[in-house]
């Protein structure tokens, strides 16, 4: 056993007593730099959630000015088809677009707001399929295109909830839509003798199942060569034409077109040859 006297006793309770005191004394900062730290990081969430909200408000906005420009070009393009039926000059055409435009977009809010079309924002013009553009021919006219702004020269700027934590109190948004119509679509007509055909299989194929087929996620198991079709693979996919459940809606498998006796003579005759004038005829369409 260790014996101390009493001077030793007495520096080792002092020791002791000292190290207490200076463990007490940093939890005492340690409640102050809580404080501080917990007022910074409150203020931090303060500003994200007002970031967040202004962010989605936005989003939301971009979503709604879009929506109407498209309804509007719509609105514009049905209105230019219509003057031009009754044959309309250049500036009725414009004049009755603008204002087909403004009225779909009056009924259409964009962040609360009910922004307006100014007569440059409408432009009538002629568009093709490979996405060109042209205004230089008003009897080609065949399409309505809009721009919708919120800015500070038309419209005003979208508000924002939190500008005054943020630093910006309003956001600038501009779309542009397009609408056209077009004429030259391909399809058929009924033969105009008896002796010809219309090269189409009487079968109704749901789209998923064409859909893969032309995407070669089908099997290939047939090949056709010397007008016979045999066992192998010649790199082109196949799939079956007869009804099975796909789980996609509508009808699928042969299609009766014709007369009511929809038999098998019928059916081979228009799979080989195709569907003849009397098909239409016994049809009644189109």
């Amino acid at each position: 056993m260790k014996i101390f006297n009493v001077k030793q006793l007495s520096l080792f309770c002092s020791d002791k007593e000292s190290s207490a005191y200076r463990r007490r004394l940093p939890a005492r900062k340690r409640r102050g730099a809580a404080a501080v730290f917990g007022l910074i990081l409150t203020v931090s969430l303060v500003a994200l959630m007002a970031v967040t909200i202004d962010m989605g408000h936005i989003r939301v906005a971009e979503a709604e000015i879009q929506r109407s420009a498209d309804a509007s070009a719509m609105a514009a393009c049905w209105e230019l088809f219509d003057q031009q039926v009754s044959s309309a000059s250049e500036s009725d055409l414009q004049d009755s677009a603008w204002q087909a435009a403004n009225s779909i977009a009056s009924r259409n809010f964009v962040g609360q707001q009910t922004p307006e079309f100014s007569s440059g924002d409408v432009e009538l013009g002629t568009y093709s399929t490979d996405q060109s553009w042209s205004t230089s021919d008003p009897s080609t006219y065949n399409a309505a295109r809009v721009t919708l702004k919120l800015q500070s020269g038309g419209n005003g700027e979208l508000p924002l909830f939190f500008g005054d934590v943020t630093g910006r109190q309003s956001q600038s948004l501009r779309t542009t839509a397009t609408a056209a119509m077009f004429s030259a679509i391909s399809g058929f007509n009924e033969p105009e003798t008896h002796d010809e055909t219309i090269d189409i299989l009487p079968f109704a194929l749901d789209l998923p199942s064409w859909t893969a087929m032309c995407a070669g996620l089908t099997e290939d198991d047939f090949e056709f060569d010397d007008g016979a079709v045999r066992s192998g693979s010649d790199g082109l996919c196949e799939t079956n034409l007869y009804p099975q459940g796909t789980g996609s809606p509508g009808n699928r498998g042969t299609v009766d077109i014709g007369g009511s006796n929809n038999s098998t003579k019928d059916l081979s005759r228009q799979i080989l040859y195709g569907i003849s004038k009397q098909d239409f005829i016994d049809l009644g369409k189109p």
